[in-house]
């Protein structure tokens, strides 16, 4: 019996070994001596760029956590193992860089992650066919080996991950296969067909026309003496002193474009022009260090390895559907902000006459609003068709916030979007230690700004709304709202017994969306000219003057984002809980100001009997629950995007913002109150 259980498990033993073995049978794809072992030179290019794509696809080894570090191992290992076997080495590095030296390189140099200007849709389209369908092979274009070797999006960052030491061994790679990558010729090319693009886009009219005036005639453009240095430091490319200099007043030269927006406006192309030339003009300074004799050696190692890295985010930005949608919306952005923050400058205060000057405004926006609160109840009270009632409402918060502007009151929910595009402005410029003082004390000037707008317009509301509806109640013998209104309206107004401080922080989001009215509309005035056409409309000259008519041109321009804005608020307000009626979605709106009106309109129509401690604690928290949902929320959302489109650096703006609130904790009277 022991014989015979002994056999059965040398059985078993045998058997699982020779299961075991068949399943950890060797994978050529995924055992790396046989990977090094099938390089050749000799092959085609299309199997030579394969085989470097399977060598590649080894060096990540799959999903991993901590991807740059567990990749860099695997190249160091890589590395260690060709110094052993030195045949392996010469066919590895001869296989490479006859892949570099058999395909075309110059397009590959000259691409940016910025596509040509076409539309986001064919471009979206392109991008999925490709996921689909992907393109037929083009093993004679360098682009295509990247395309193909680099197709996970976390490639750029374990390349990056890789140190001096390691790029020089793999430069050492190169040259044991007995030749070098010889792509200086590719280079000069793509130097020159690079300042050909810069020049193209540097001679459209629109930047042409915001650069300084004495570089406005063509042959003094920076842009037409660039691609002629670019030729010339081709067929000399020992001395590239005149093409960096040339650069550098291409830089100048877009550094006086963007001083222009201002005066002349901003457009999604020209950004993107913009944005195109930046990226060329970085691309022709690497390419220069790359091939520049007198750099030391160090310096030219480093020029290589970001170039590739730069190659390989390039292509993978451009294959990304994903970041089609963020470089877009980042430009929206950028065009929408600009002319946001120089109206959010209106908004702070940054002495007391002005705080108290902003209490003012505050209040008549209060009393404004008691007016557009009636005008809500009485459409309500018509029963209109949902889309004329929309209609209605909207024509009555546009109206009641248009006055507001015109005789300079202030709805305080307005100012966030504004404000934080300005204080983004702050950091547009470099901030060193000594201006971090400077900025938390604009935070603070920001805040109580908007508290006390806040104050004005709560503080008046309501007792505004009170006396309206005892004045109604001593003409009529009824209260504005009847009792089962007030009641149901109360309920749904509660704080913890319904949605209301979401609907808030929702609210909150359509006010961020709004300011984007307001920077539209303004940019679209300066750059259309809007007010120069006006003051030059010969019949408002012969029947107002010509200094009239110069002052309504200005007069437009001056009120133009608050136009936008507010007309922007009114309908959102208006028509997106429509939506939510028409659709059955959970969409409605809880307005801080409108909120306290309706409130103070709904406790007045009680009997004295059910007013009490409880309710009024509960409406006052309600108020403030509601005002800090629309504050923060708006400020954050605006804030975040102009953070964005201004390119500051998150790490530092977080820092800043922890001092911020350092600085808050320990002197919060600041951020209500001017102590200065």
């Amino acid at each position: 019996m022991s014989r015979l259980s002994s056999m059965l498990s040398a059985l078993r033993s045998s058997l699982w070994r020779k299961i075991s073995r068949i399943l950890m049978l060797r994978d050529p794809r995924r055992d790396l001596s046989s990977i090094l072992e099938a390089a050749d030179p000799s092959v085609p290019l299309l199997e030579r760029v394969y085989w470097i794509a399977t060598l590649v696809d080894w060096l990540r080894g799959g999903a991993i956590e901590d991807v740059a570090n567990k990749r860099v191992v695997r190249v160091r290992f890589m590395l260690q193992l060709l110094d052993r076997n030195p045949e392996w080495k010469k066919s590895v590095g001869a296989t490479i860089v006859s892949v570099l030296n058999d395909a075309e390189a110059p397009s590959l140099f000259a691409q940016t992650e910025l596509t040509e200007e076409t539309g986001i849709i064919s471009e979206l389209v392109r991008r999925l066919l490709d996921r689909v369908i992907p393109p037929p092979p083009r093993p004679s274009e360098l682009s295509y080996a990247v395309q193909s070797i680099f197709t996970d999006d976390d490639d750029p960052d374990w390349l990056e991950a890789l140190d001096d030491q390691d790029w020089l061994r793999f430069t050492q790679l190169l040259e044991s296969g007995g030749t070098t990558p010889d792509l200086h010729a590719d280079i000069a090319d793509a130097v020159v067909k690079v300042a050909i693009q810069v020049s193209a886009l540097g001679f459209s009219p629109e930047i042409r026309a915001r650069m300084a005036d004495k570089i406005k005639a063509l042959r003094q453009s920076p842009f037409f003496a660039l691609s002629q240095a670019a030729v010339q430091w081709r067929d000399n490319p020992t001395d590239s002193t005149r093409l960096q200099n040339e650069i550098q007043s291409c830089w100048d030269a877009m550094v006086s474009c963007y001083q222009g927006f201002e005066k002349f406006g901003v457009s999604v192309p020209l950004i993107l022009r913009l944005e195109k030339m930046n990226n060329l003009l970085y691309r022709i300074g690497v390419l220069i260090e790359i091939t520049d004799r007198h750099a030391e050696g160090n310096s030219r190692l480093a020029a290589s390895k970001e170039l590739l890295i730069e190659i390989v985010r390039t292509h993978r930005t451009r294959q990304s559907i994903l970041a089609l949608f963020r470089t877009n919306f980042d430009i929206f952005s950028r065009k929408l902000v600009q002319h946001a923050g120089e109206t959010g400058e209106h908004y702070i205060t940054r002495t007391k006459k002005e705080y108290w000057a902003m209490f003012r405004a505050g209040a008549g926006g209060g009393i404004i609003t008691v007016i557009t609160t009636l005008a809500k109840f009485s459409i309500s009270a018509l029963k209109l068709p949902l889309f004329i009632e929309g209609i209605a409402v909207w024509i009555n918060y546009s109206a009641s916030f248009l006055t507001m502007q015109a005789f300079g009151f202030a709805l305080a929910t307005k100012q966030p979007s504004m404000t934080a595009a300005a204080l983004a402005g702050r950091l547009s410029e470099k901030l060193d230690r000594s201006r971090l003082t400077e900025f938390v004390n604009e935070i603070a000037r920001i805040s109580r700004s908007q508290f006390i707008a806040a104050v004005g317009n709560v503080g008046l509301v309501i007792p505004t709304a009170f006396l309206v509806d005892f004045a109604y109640f001593k003409w009529s013998g009824n209260h504005v709202l009847s009792s089962y209104y007030a009641a149901k309206t109360l309920e749904t107004l509660h704080p913890w017994k319904s949605a209301t401080v979401l609907y808030a922080a929702f609210t909150g989001v359509l006010l961020w969306i709004a300011s984007f009215g307001a920077g539209w509309l303004q940019n679209w005035v300066i750059y259309r000219q809007i007010p120069e056409a006006i003051a030059s409309q010969r019949k408002l000259q012969v029947a107002l003057g010509e200094k009239r008519a110069h002052a309504l041109g200005e007069w437009v321009r001056h009120n133009a984002a608050g136009w936008g804005g507010n007309i922007a608020i009114g309908f959102l307000l208006a028509f997106v809980p429509l939506v939510g009626t028409v659709s059955g979605l959970p969409l409605d709106i809880r307005h801080v100001t409108l909120t306290a009106g309706t409130m103070t309109f709904a406790v007045s129509a009680l009997d004295i009997s059910m007013i009490n401690a409880n309710l009024i604690a509960t409406c006052c928290l309600t108020v403030a629950l509601i005002g800090l949902m629309n504050f923060s929320v708006s400020m954050a959302c605006a804030l975040i995007v102009a953070v964005r489109a201004r390119r500051v650096r998150k790490v530092w703006f977080h820092a800043l913002l922890a001092e911020a609130r350092r600085f808050f904790l320990k002197r919060p009277l600041p951020f209500f109150f001017p102590t200065e």
